[in-house]
This record gives C-alpha cells, sequence and structure tokens, in this order.
C-alpha cells in the first residue's frame, strides 16, 4: 500500500486501505465533480467508521483508524487539519459513547479527539 499522506493524496489512500469505501467515493466524485478531502471524510468517512463500530466490525474498524492515525501524524498540515476536524470532530468525541470509545483509539486521534471533551 502506497501513504500519500499528503493533502492532494489522503482521500485515495484511505481508499487503498479501505476499499469498501471505493463506492462512497465515486459517488461523492459524480456528486460533487471532484474530491472534497473535507466532505468525503465528514460526510461519507466519519459515518463510515461510526456504522463499522457499532456494526462490531474490528477488522475494518481497524484499518481506517491505522490510516486516519498516520495521516494524523503526518507532517502536512493540512492532512493534519482534516483529519481533526473533518474526521475526529465529525464523530462527535463530546459525547459520552463516543468519548469512551475515542479514548481507545490509537494516541495521536485519541489526544485530538480528548481535545473536544
Amino acid at each position: 500500500m502506497t501513504l500519500d499522506l499528503s493533502y492532494g493524496g489522503v482521500v485515495g489512500t484511505v481508499v487503498e486501505a479501505v476499499p469498501e469505501l471505493r463506492a462512497a467515493l465515486d459517488e461523492h466524485v459524480r456528486d460533487n465533480g471532484e474530491v472534497l478531502p473535507h466532505v468525503f471524510f465528514a460526510c461519507d468517512l466519519a459515518p463510515f467508521v461510526l456504522a463499522a463500530w457499532q456494526a462490531g466490525d474490528a477488522e475494518v474498524l481497524g484499518r481506517c483508524l491505522a490510516v486516519l492515525e498516520a495521516a494524523l501524524t503526518s507532517p502536512d498540515r493540512d492532512t493534519w487539519n482534516l483529519v481533526a476536524v473533518s474526521f475526529v470532530e465529525a464523530v462527535g468525541p463530546w459525547e459520552p459513547e463516543i468519548k469512551a470509545w475515542a479514548a481507545g483509539w490509537p494516541p495521536a486521534l485519541a489526544a485530538q479527539a480528548a481535545t473536544y471533551a
């Protein structure tokens, strides 16, 4: 897997790590005419991750959180902002049930989620 964690490449990296998101990305591009990373992360990726968690799909969830952790710790400030705002914030880590779940995320993601508590 290629880890392009630049702002322009991170959506492709996420979909490469989690091919179950391919249909959502295709629909996103059809609807928007292009990839809008913040919209994809907030409106497609965040609900997908929440659904995987609620379904108890640890394998998919693990892949999602691993690539999001890598993106959040990349040196690209725009990528960091994308994950921090359009994923972490979209998940709603201030909600008690989500807060408890987010505390068990990989370290950088968990720390970012804790800033919303």
